[in-house]
């Protein structure tokens, strides 16, 4: 209960669990991190009870899991991947929270060390347990793998509780992640189950899915992505915004974009305003490819900003109009499909459950404010372009992205 009343906490219902304050998937819009993190408490409680541990174990299980995502930033992965993709004296890493007392993410200096005006507790709380707890959040250590692995208690828990917010699984998948739990334990660097738990585990793969097809692949919700990692790149540029604003909460983050914008900086907080009332940019195509060893070269924010402008440049010599162009990426790497790799308690045998995603996605948008969208010649003419100036640019073998809520699920068995 200490740990629940911490400051570091305490912020965590104001962040969310989603990565953005989505406008066509409602559902996935509001649950907080603050009840995931009990969610994972719940798990690891459960397990820590199915097992014969002292009670320094459970206490380190238990406090890892409801721990382990305090120091997630605002929007969680998308104020995150800014951070982690672009040069800055501090490097923001969002699951080292030992990373984060080095760096004093956690803020051990007593004058910063706060939320809303309450200093930051959980590190004295923890005492000697500290280093073994942030191990487990890495992954690392004897309870790593229950808590940071290929299917964990993060996972069991964050999957389910989105996925039935968004009617993407039936009333009884609201038990899997409780039958799966007894069901694992860490071996070596991984996990392993009993034989009942391989049928869990593909349901399990299958909600992840489809789950995450709507929360990558979605038009809306890319365009939302697209314009808060502008904004933010744009602020960190500018030196308005850096890795310590982990701590703000999401609407923190949204203010301090707004406030601090003013000046030469004013087109940030303009941004800010049209995400907040759902004026989202226009998208002009959501693209997939294999180059996913591209991602780091193209998602740096000064190579984005030179090929939006060479786009802009084509696209002005072809309108009498002129667009501005914005692009987003992201790197699809085991977050569509994760495979499960456990051993099998029951007869000693490697086992594998799904597969691996691996794509990069490509997203291209128009920025400026338009009276009217773009007519469909405009808008071909435009995905040419663009299309053309990627592969000028060494990002080939192109197709267009499934748009997800094209062909709505009304049955959720229907995925299977």
């Amino acid at each position: 209960m200490e740990l629940v009343f911490s400051p570091e906490f305490q912020r965590l219902r104001y962040v969310r669990l989603c990565n953005i304050n989505s406008l066509y998937l409602t559902g996935a819009s509001e649950p907080k991190r603050f009840e995931h993190c009990l969610g994972v408490y719940h798990l690891a409680d459960q397990w820590t009870k199915s097992r014969r541990l002292t009670q320094r174990q459970a206490d380190v299980v238990r406090a890892a899991a409801i721990l382990h995502d305090i120091q997630t930033g605002p929007f969680g992965h998308t104020f995150q991947y800014v951070m982690e993709d672009n040069p800055f004296e501090q490097r923001f890493e969002h699951a080292s929270l030992d990373s984060g007392v080095r760096n004093r993410f956690l803020q051990l200096v007593e004058a910063g060390a706060h939320f809303s005006g309450q200093k930051f507790a959980v590190y004295g709380l923890l005492g000697e347990l500290a280093s073994d707890v942030f191990a487990a959040i890495e992954g690392k250590g004897e309870f790593g793998p229950i808590i940071s692995g290929s299917i964990d208690l993060d996972n069991l828990d964050n999957v389910v509780r989105l996925a039935f917010h968004m009617g993407l699984c039936s009333d009884a998948d609201r038990t899997l992640p409780i039958e799966v739990t007894p069901l694992i334990q860490p071996f070596a660097d991984g996990l392993a189950a009993e034989n009942s738990a391989l049928p869990l585990f593909e349901r399990w793969f299958h909600i992840r899915r489809r789950l995450y097809e709507f929360l990558l692949l979605d038009r809306g919700e890319f365009a939302a992505k697209a314009m808060l990692t502008l904004a933010v790149e744009q602020a960190a540029d500018a030196q308005i915004l850096g890795p310590d604003d982990w701590r703000l909460t999401d609407d923190g983050l949204l203010d301090a974009l707004h406030d601090r914008s003013v000046g030469e900086n004013q087109i940030i907080s303009q941004i800010i305003k049209r995400l907040r009332v759902g004026n989202l940019f226009e998208c002009i195509g959501i693209w997939q490819t294999p180059m996913v060893n591209e991602y780091k070269r193209l998602s740096e924010s000064l190579n984005k900003r030179d090929l939006e402008t060479i786009i802009d440049e084509k696209i002005s010599s072809s309108f009498s109009a002129r667009f501005r162009t914005c692009l987003h990426y992201i790197l699809d790497k085991k977050k569509t499909c994760r495979s499960i790799s456990v051993r099998n308690i029951n007869t000693g045998n490697e086992e594998k459950v799904g597969y691996d995603s691996e794509t990069l996605l490509v997203g291209a948008f128009v920025t400026n404010w338009r009276a009217t969208p773009l007519s469909s010649g405009e808008r071909q003419k435009t995905r040419e372009i663009v299309i053309n100036t990627l592969e000028a640019n060494g990002l080939r073998m192109l197709a267009i992205a499934p748009e997800p809520l094209a062909n709505p699920i009304g049955n959720p068995g229907l995925f299977e």
